[in-house]
């Protein structure tokens, strides 16, 4: 558009092919594709050898832009738009301030304001370091679970007007990578009767943008160092069937639907076997609440004809190992029996994995089961 005189930006003052001047030109250039158009990116590009699934970067590179005709139509009908910029640079200059100390203390020494004596061995020079240790286990979480852990730190002194010292600390995936799951935080001891003691509070960034624990009240700390646990437990859960046993009964394909809480809300996940692969045996890790010790489960049969055949919900502690047992009613061809699980097939959700459940709630008839505290 620039080199067919759509648009022609002259820079007064500032010369064409200086950095800043290409920054303010791309800035304008930006501002007015936005206004007429809209960015088209690029789809993230699927890679064989990539094994995690459903958990690929988007690519935020952009491959074009899509004209808004309505909105280009709507600025020729204005003919002429003005844009004001005002812009600051700030400007580097390097200056050299040649003194003697001697002659400088000599001329100040009598000055209260700007010489003074200090002790060293006073307590306002001693600190105190706080170790804050991010669990290994959240690890994982990150950029599956966790966008970010949020640690706030404060130490309330006791003098009279003393000020108290706060320090944040976040630790997220680049973080981690770089630094690794470890921090030092450090203030002084002095200005406050118990030194030691100091407050922190802990908030997780959910995957969707929640937050966890925003109502988090602060904790006393004493110990050097804090560990961050994450509130939920990364579990594994191993599934297995008799793929023959399957073939047998003309049932394709067996899921087995888990109901927990995770992040204090209960959400779902369905693990699948199909016979057409011939593997009976699957592994998935889902995430427990720490203050769970179980879930609810029941499986769906696929059958043939007669199509989805669930069983009723139950509840187990958690053993880490589900096996699909075929109830000896579908074994028989109970039809009372069948009819019951192909109504309760028709009220399968098939929710994303490890997202919370708005309907048909589960855990509450387990509640007294799976709940520790």
């Amino acid at each position: 558009m620039q080199q067919s005189k759509a648009v022609d930006i002259q820079l007064v003052n500032l010369q064409p092919e200086s950095e800043v001047a290409k920054q303010m030109m791309d800035a304008f250039m930006e501002y007015f594709l936005r206004s007429v158009s809209e960015k088209e990116f690029k789809r993230p590009e699927d890679d064989p050898n990539d094994k995690r699934i459903g958990q690929k970067d988007y690519n935020y590179a952009y491959k074009s832009y899509k004209i808004d005709r309505t909105r280009l139509e709507q600025k020729m009908q204005r003919r002429t738009e003005t844009y004001t910029l005002t812009v600051r640079l700030p400007i580097t200059q390097e200056f050299e301030l040649v003194e003697n100390l001697g002659s400088w203390y000599d001329g100040v020494r009598d000055t209260k304001k700007c010489v003074n004596t200090i002790n060293l061995n006073d307590p306002f020079f001693e600190h105190r370091d706080i170790y804050l240790i991010l669990d290994l286990d959240a690890e994982e979480m990150f950029g599956k679970e966790l966008n970010f852990v949020t640690v706030d730190i404060r130490k309330r002194r006791t003098a009279e007007g003393a000020n108290d010292f706060s320090k944040q600390v976040t630790f997220d995936k680049k973080f981690f990578e770089k630094e690794g799951n470890r921090t030092v935080i450090t203030y002084s001891k002095a200005q406050d009767e118990n030194p030691d003691v100091f407050e922190y509070k802990v908030n997780w960034s959910l995957r969707g943008g929640n937050i966890y624990a925003q109502d988090s009240s602060w904790t006393k700390g004493s110990w050097e160092g804090v560990t961050l646990y994450p509130p939920v437990n990364p579990t594994p859960i191993r599934f297995e069937a008799d793929i023959e046993d399957l073939k047998a009964l003309d049932i394709k394909n067996v899921t087995l639907q888990l109901r927990y809480y995770k992040f204090g809300k209960e959400v779902q996940s369905n693990i699948n076997i199909n016979v057409s692969n011939g593997v009976g045996y699957i592994e998935n890790n889902i995430f427990l609440d720490k203050n769970t010790q179980g879930y609810a489960y029941r499986m769906v049969f696929y059958h043939k004809t007669k199509g989805a055949l669930a069983t009723d919900w139950d509840a187990r502690i958690n053993t880490g190992y589900m096996y699909a047992v075929i109830p000896e009613e579908l074994r028989n061809n109970d039809q009372l029996a069948i009819n019951a699980m192909i109504e309760m097939g028709k009220e399968v959700l098939a929710s994303p994995n490890g997202k919370e459940v708005n309907t048909g709630k589960v855990l509450d008839r387990f509640k007294d089961l799976i709940k520790t505290h």
